[in-house]
């Protein structure tokens, strides 16, 4: 009887943690991305379930959402699939944060016949002006006037808001792709992983990642394997580059890669 109780406590026990970390809410955060042009999707849907709670992508694709570990999170947007991510694959400690990647799919909507109501050549006769000699254009009032300048100058100062703007966004984009990029070599290039899988030394992984330029969608979407070799391509490369551009007095650090390739190998 005491076995019996005992291990019914402990499946009590088990349960109970089980259904308090599922109910314990994170913090998730993540961009919205276009997998055919690698561009953020703005006003992309983020939302739990099938529920009402949620939320909008920015301009630069970036969303943000309290969820329980248990929940199930969609994204759509206006002219792509719809995603699923499930946020228990996706937790860790503390925020969480993903790229959400949306392949477009439009949807063609069905032609329109517009047709007028009734005959316009009448009308638009009868409100021809008479060319007639003793015709003289209205006068302007100074209200007028005045309304048509005001007019004017709220178009321009739209008109500059709007270019402000546009210039804005464009500095945006660039500064979201160059973090992009940053954060791609940081995860799939780091130098804990170089030095790891290379000769070369921490200070030298700087110099061979300038020497390499990846791609930063190619990085981003290669295979382990596919990294692998192109990481051990690119590193005899870069030190046969060395052998030949380097001096004969300073051939010290070509020397010490080519012995650390032999021990190596």
């Amino acid at each position: 009887m005491t076995r019996i109780l005992r291990l019914l406590f402990f499946v009590l026990l088990f349960c109970w943690k089980s259904l308090s970390a599922q109910a314990q809410q994170v913090q998730i955060q993540g961009w919205v991305m276009n997998a055919y042009d690698s561009l953020p999707i703005e006003a992309a849907h983020v939302f739990i379930g099938e529920g009402s709670e949620g939320t909008f992508s920015d301009v630069m694709g970036y969303f943000s959402l309290p969820v329980r570990q248990s929940d199930t999170l969609y994204v759509s947007a206006l002219g792509f699939g719809k995603q699923k991510l499930l946020v228990t694959l996706l937790a860790q400690e503390g925020a969480l944060q993903t790229i959400v990647w949306l392949v477009p799919s439009p949807k063609w909507l069905q032609g329109v016949t517009v047709t007028p109501f009734a005959p316009v050549e009448k009308t638009y006769r009868s409100q021809l002006i008479d060319t007639d000699s003793s015709y003289k254009p209205p006068l302007i009032s100074p209200e007028d006037a005045y309304a048509t300048g005001a007019i004017t100058r709220l178009a321009n100062n739209f008109n500059s808001e709007y270019q402000q703007l546009k210039t804005l966004k464009a500095i945006r984009e660039e500064q979201y792709a160059a973090w992009h990029v940053k954060q791609v070599l940081k995860n799939r290039l780091s130098v804990s992983f170089v030095t790891r899988h290379t000769i070369l030394r921490a200070e030298e992984v700087a110099d061979f990642i300038a020497y390499w330029n990846p791609n930063p969608i190619w990085l981003e979407r290669a295979s382990a394997y596919e990294l692998m070799l192109k990481l051990k391509q690119m590193e005899a490369d870069y030190i046969q580059s060395l052998r030949l551009s380097s001096p004969k007095n300073d051939m010290a650090r070509t020397h010490s890669m080519e012995l650390r390739q032999l021990i190596g190998e």
